[in-house]
């Protein structure tokens, strides 16, 4: 989102580097990398609010809103990148979402225990 380039697996599907992409395109590509990283962000502070409400509420639902909605961001995020995989020989991190949703099940585990 801050840094003005792209991955290296970008490169490779476009074969080009950022310095030889058009400027008015990589305006267009950075605005879409700010939007989806702003978008993402702002998703976490909401869910990091749930969070804070949980642990002085301990209302059930709330631990449950979190898991859902953190693990239908994750695969909606994963589409990208598998898109990538399918229509390319590029290989973009996929990892994070993977971890996030393992993250968001196991504590909504020990969260059910604690309560």
């Amino acid at each position: 989102m801050f840094k003005p380039s792209f991955m290296p697996y970008h490169a490779e599907i476009v074969h080009l580097n950022w310095s030889d992409i058009p400027e008015t395109e990589q305006i267009l590509v950075r605005a879409l990398m700010i939007a989806v990283g702003g978008v993402t962000i702002s998703v976490g502070i909401i869910l990091g609010m749930f969070v804070l409400r949980f642990k002085k509420t301990k209302e059930q639902w709330i631990s449950r809103y979190v898991m859902i909605s953190g693990i239908v961001a994750s695969v909606l995020i994963s589409i990208a990148p598998i898109f990538v995989v399918i229509k390319s020989d590029s290989v973009p991190p996929l990892y994070f979402p993977v971890i996030i949703i393992v993250l968001l099940v196991v504590g909504n585990i020990l969260t059910r225990r604690k309560t």
